[in-house]
């Protein structure tokens, strides 16, 4: 115990305190401590420390998460950051905050799509008109594409696109000149013929044609024949299918050489749609040939054939390296459906019309490669092109002779025709000299074709007394006619 006066420690036996000498009484002894005390302090520090505790973790948890939802500036959207994989992202701005705290926020990846030029109209160059379909990874028509995520170079260098325009075409629209040619060869007699007229007829009901949309008619075998220009006029078009008529050989590169020229010509998107029934076996011009002259004038070709009994790998590639399509089919039944088809892939398209800001004067193809990448698409496509300025028109051949009024021959009556005169003639170009002997003396002839050939010609004029025998033609015309059936039976395939 301790004592009350000196505060000294003392035994609990001793009465008196041995440093001062105070008596030591029961009441200034240090009471023992009491073990339920204890207890309940225990309790009351383990309390307190919880509680502690419990509040340094709310503490904490309030200060980690006292930062401000930032507020996005709105013009952050208009000014997307394009990631390598394409993904636009938008910027937001803690505009609460007084310093430069920014967020970036990923926006949806731009969509891939395929751009495909379908053609490229030089013929206004420096003007150029591209014509172009999209589509996306699931092979989709994509309608709706804005020039602003568009770029272009030329051989590699950039194309301005102030000034561009960028449309979408359906419905007839834009300027459009579609040509189609159709085989009148010997196998096409019969059935064959008479329901390829129809199916023509049926697309013709079934696509505008207007003031805008101009068709042309080309038939061929061994000749070449205009039967309607471009025009308009469904009816016109209607009659000039019924009157078709067939007979010899098959010539369809020369067909499609007179096609792409005479289409050339035409406004806006031009198109050549051929159908035959079988292989060429008497055109004077290859089937390269047609491919550089369509390359050079941007115009693609389709063909449709019949069966599959030739080798019809030489009009499969004019069509893949024309931009064109192949189509075969097992029956005339079909041609409706594959006119249909091919029409409205060229229909739906987008024309895009851009000057060159620096326009070129070299003679060569120029490499043009399109490219869009915006908030919505990402894709691109390339094409050649050559400048209209350089193609040389004189190099290739219209072998129907339309509209022109003079003779292939104009002196066959009077001068004897060599063999080089005849040489590099097509079969058709052959038939139409022969022919020429004849016209002028008036005959009359049986075949349609034939017939409105020389009836658009101003120095003909019809006889109708004379039978085409050859007792009015002279030594040098009799000579004349001989050479050329030669020549005919020379270039003729050993199997015809």
């Amino acid at each position: 115990m301790q004592c009350p006066k000196c505060k000294s420690t003392v035994a609990d036996h001793v009465k008196f305190c041995g440093v001062c000498g105070t008596a030591m009484t029961k009441a200034f002894e240090k009471p023992a401590p009491s073990k339920k005390r204890g207890v309940w302090i225990g309790i009351g520090i383990g309390a307190g420390s919880c509680v502690i505790l419990g509040m340094a973790i709310i503490i904490v948890f309030l200060l980690m998460n006292d930062k401000q939802e930032p507020v996005k500036d709105p013009l952050a959207a208009a000014q997307p950051a394009a990631t390598p994989e394409g993904a636009a992202a938008v910027t937001a701005t803690n505009v609460a905050d007084t310093g430069t705290e920014q967020e970036t926020v990923p926006a949806v990846p731009a969509q891939k799509v395929q751009l495909r030029i379908n053609q490229v109209d030089t013929s206004r160059y420096p003007l150029l008109d591209l014509y172009l379909s999209a589509t996306d990874e699931k092979g989709s028509k994509i309608t709706k594409l804005e020039n602003k995520g568009l770029t272009i170079t030329d051989n590699g260098k950039p194309v301005s696109l102030q000034n561009s325009s960028l449309r979408y075409m359906s419905g007839g629209s834009e300027p459009f000149s579609m040509n189609l040619l159709i085989d009148v060869s010997g196998s096409m007699e019969g059935e064959n013929i008479e329901r390829t007229q129809e199916a023509a007829t049926d697309f013709l009901d079934h696509i505008p044609v207007n003031e805008r949309s101009r068709v042309g008619l080309i038939s061929f075998d061994t000749n070449i024949f205009v039967d309607q220009d471009f025009t308009s006029d469904k009816q016109l078009l209607k009659n000039a299918i019924r009157g078709l008529q067939v007979d010899n050989q098959t010539a369809i590169y020369d067909a499609l050489s007179t096609a792409l020229i005479r289409t050339s010509k035409q406004e806006g998107a031009k198109m050549i749609i051929a159908f035959t029934d079988g292989m060429d076996n008497s055109s004077y011009t290859s089937p390269e040939e047609i491919t550089e002259l369509s390359k050079k004038l941007g115009i693609p070709i389709y063909i449709v054939a019949l069966g599959n009994e030739v080798d019809l790998n030489p009009l499969i590639r004019i069509c893949e390296d024309t931009r064109g399509k192949f189509i075969r089919i097992d029956s005339i039944s079909e041609l409706f459906k594959a006119y249909q088809s091919i029409y409205t892939q060229q229909e739906e398209q987008f024309k895009l019309s851009v000057r060159m800001s620096d326009p070129a004067t070299d003679q060569s193809f120029h490499d043009l490669k399109l490219s869009i990448h915006d908030e919505q698409y990402m894709g691109e496509g390339m094409v050649s092109y050559l400048p209209d300025y350089a193609i040389d028109y004189s190099m290739y051949r219209d072998y129907s002779y339309a509209g022109d009024d003079s003779f292939l021959f104009a002196d066959s009556a009077s001068r004897y025709l060599t063999d080089e005169d005849l040489r590099n003639l097509s079969l058709g170009e052959l038939a139409i000299a022969r022919n020429e002997i004849f016209a002028r003396h008036g005959y009359s002839f049986k075949r349609k074709q034939f017939a409105q050939y020389f009836e658009s010609k101003s120095w003909y004029t019809a006889n109708p007394g004379y039978d085409g025998s050859d007792s009015v033609l002279n030594d040098v015309e009799i000579s004349n006619y001989r050479l050329i059936k030669a020549w005919e039976a020379k270039k003729k395939p050993a199997n015809t």
